[in-house]
């Protein structure tokens, strides 16, 4: 188990949460509804540079924006991203397949509302914008969960992660831990 992880004891563990589709979930198109409106997910081009990251032992990798955070727009509403996560191995599953890791960055908006996006994460061979991403701060926080500054550069966009072919599941739900 990593210094990351609890998803493969989670669901065990937290039993008294209840609910069958209590994050984390397996997604599965066997119980998917056909998305109409809400299915509209905008995540925003906005260049970061500026990031803190932290291990957290009971949720991960946490990323904390700097001065410029990245915007979404779910429904026609706006949300800015507070920080995002890196969990290893993935806390979801999707049709029983569990990604080495998944990222999931966490907005909110004025009235109150939390969106958490989340993205499995795989290895594959090459250099991509996300692997550039991924290099610029996997290794360096240690496990005292102290503050590790982070340059991601000046084009750097949340949007560098999203999968070009995009597909996704919308779910209600809390924490996705």
């Amino acid at each position: 188990m990593s210094i990351f992880a609890s998803a493969e004891t989670w669901a065990e563990s937290s039993k008294g949460c209840g609910a069958p589709h209590q994050s984390p979930v397996n997604l599965s198109r066997s119980f998917a509804l056909p998305c109409d409106r809400l299915c509209e997910l905008q995540i925003d081009k906005v260049a970061v540079p500026q990031a803190t990251a932290v291990i957290k032992s009971e949720t991960g990798m946490m990323l904390e924006f700097g001065d410029v955070k990245p915007t979404a727009k779910f429904n026609g509403e706006g949300y800015t991203c507070k920080n995002a996560y890196l969990f290893h191995p993935a806390q979801h599953t999707i049709e029983d397949v569990r990604a080495e890791a998944e990222f999931v960055a966490v907005f909110e908006n004025p009235k109150g509302y939390t969106l958490a996006v989340s993205v499995p994460v795989r290895t594959a061979p090459g250099e991509t914008p996300s692997t550039s991403f991924f290099s610029s701060f996997v290794g360096y926080p240690s496990q005292a969960e102290e503050p590790t500054q982070v340059n991601l550069g000046t084009q750097w966009m949340l949007q560098d992660i999203i999968p070009e072919s995009k597909g996704f599941y919308v779910y209600e739900g809390s924490w996705v831990t």
